[in-house]
Formats: C-alpha cells, sequence, structure tokens
C-alpha cells in the first residue's frame, strides 16, 4: 500500500474522450502511488479488462453524499442536468456567448450551470479520505503523465510541514480565476485534511451559495483565502514563469512530469456535435 494516492473521477464518455489516456501513462511511466477511480455508467468492468487489479474504485451511482447533494439542491441544478430549476430570465445575456451577461450567483451562469457536475470531484475527494492515505492528490481526468512522478518528487512539494499544494500564480489570481483544481494535493500529517473537510463541508451545507461562482476551483481559492492564517500551510506552486492565466501545471514542479490538456474533453464534445 503507498503512501501516495491519486485520485480522478469520470463517466464512460469522458472516459473514452480523454480518461484513458491518464490511466495509461500513469502506468506507463510507473508512477509511485496507488490509482483511485470513482467513476460512473458502470465502467468498472471496462476498467478492471484493461487494467487488471492495478485500480482501486469507488460507484459514484452507489455514493449516499452525491444522492443526498442532488437531492437536497435540486433547486440549484438547471432541469437539464437533471434538476428542477428552469431558464433564468436574465435581461443582459448576451447573444454571442449565452454564459455572458447573467445576474450575480445565476443559476444558469457557466460556472454554476455546471457546478452539480463538477461536483463530483468533492465527493471522489470526501471518498479518498476513508482510505486515509498520508498524501492524496486529485488528478483532473485531461491530465496525462509524461514522465515517472517518484513519491519523493512529490514529498518534497510537502517540505517544511506544506497542507496543501495548489496551482494559482499571481497572473491568474489577478484575474480572479479559481485556483487550478486539475491537480492538488493535500497532506494527512499536515493539517491538508482539515482544511479538505472544510471545503466538503461548504459544499454540504449549502455555504457553498454566499460566493459568486459554486465551482470547485473558486471554492477552493476562497477556502483558501479564508484559512491562510489558520495554522495551515496552504502553498501555490506556481512559479514565475507563468504569463497569462491558464498556464499553471506547466510553471510548477510537476511540469515535468505531467501535462494538462485543458478543456480538451469539453472541445472533442463540442466537434462531435458540429
Amino acid at each position: 500500500m503507498s503512501q501516495i494516492l491519486y485520485v480522478t473521477t469520470f463517466n464512460k464518455k469522458l472516459y473514452d474522450l480523454i480518461g484513458y489516456k491518464l490511466l495509461d501513462t500513469f502506468f506507463q511511466y510507473e508512477t509511485q502511488g496507488d490509482l483511485l477511480v470513482v467513476y460512473e455508467d458502470n465502467i468498472r468492468t471496462i476498467l478492471e479488462d484493461q487494467y487488471s487489479n492495478k485500480i482501486l474504485y469507488h460507484n459514484l451511482c452507489c455514493d449516499n453524499m452525491l444522492s443526498k447533494w442532488l437531492k437536497d439542491f435540486h433547486y440549484l441544478i438547471p432541469l437539464e442536468l437533471g434538476g428542477s430549476c428552469k431558464p433564468c430570465q436574465c435581461l443582459n445575456i448576451s447573444k454571442e456567448n449565452k454564459w455572458n451577461g447573467h445576474e450575480k450567483r445565476c443559476i444558469y451562469a457557466y460556472f454554476n450551470y455546471r457546478a452539480s457536475q463538477w461536483f463530483r470531484k468533492i465527493v471522489a475527494l470526501n471518498y479518498s479520505l476513508t482510505l486515509n492515505r498520508p498524501i492524496t492528490i486529485f488528478v483532473d481526468a485531461d491530465i496525462i503523465f509524461t514522465k515517472k512522478l517518484y513519491k519523493k518528487t512529490v514529498q518534497d512539494v510537502f517540505h517544511k510541514n506544506v497542507s496543501v499544494f495548489y496551482h494559482q500564480g499571481h497572473i491568474r489570481k489577478n484575474a480572479k480565476r479559481g485556483v487550478e483544481s486539475g491537480f492538488i494535493g493535500f497532506h494527512r500529517d499536515n493539517g491538508g485534511y482539515i482544511f479538505l473537510k472544510k471545503v466538503i463541508d461548504v459544499f454540504i451545507n449549502g455555504d457553498f451559495q454566499k460566493y459568486d461562482r459554486w465551482d470547485d476551483g473558486y471554492i477552493f481559492k476562497m477556502l483558501i483565502h479564508e484559512n491562510k492564517d489558520k495554522n495551515l500551510i496552504l502553498r501555490d506552486v506556481v512559479d514565475s514563469r507563468q504569463v497569462t492565466p491558464g498556464q499553471s501545471v506547466s510553471c510548477g514542479p510537476f511540469n515535468r512530469y505531467i501535462k494538462h490538456y485543458k478543456g480538451i474533453a469539453r472541445k472533442k464534445i463540442q466537434n462531435l456535435k458540429a
């Protein structure tokens, strides 16, 4: 059993589009750590046929936290995503881009519209805590490994009692973006799980609604700001090479080991519809 647990989540569509590359490269480069896949659409059999017994699994369809959250906050989820919220009546929606021009905290603004989908990441991280590994790292499905990532490389990022590492950078921060949560890590013994539980609680008790955006990256950003002086060492690992807000993982200590194809799944889906 490894001290490091990598966690990812996807359904069959996302696995077919890009997730398989994450799994292939994770094992191809013999990443030092265990891999937990939190899945939907009953794809475990497919994964077991491909990767044998190398993966730890959790089925979202059987997750009580997810089912309760979807029930409790159905009124914040658009009809077309399985909730009960009807289209908004915002008056200044852009004709060129339907996501622009919404009122503050409108459910049909892009980052709030998809909040229930991105909430799967929080559910996955919540389940990972039950495995109680010293280090947990979430990995988005659109990341691939490009080189063997050793345990020591990860441990070095947590030196001097770092609780959480994340990717943001001064340019992304000044642009008022959320943190890049596609590759974010938590150290149990340095208080990282205490911070993660605070994030989970914000989603469970509904406090996420007090923020302008409800996506996980933005909530992580707000909780980092609110907890930076509370005996937690929250480390932004993006360095001075960052020149655009979109550059995050490529400007940090893992840039030699992973590559983040940000948004590639959405682009592929759009091309399929075209």
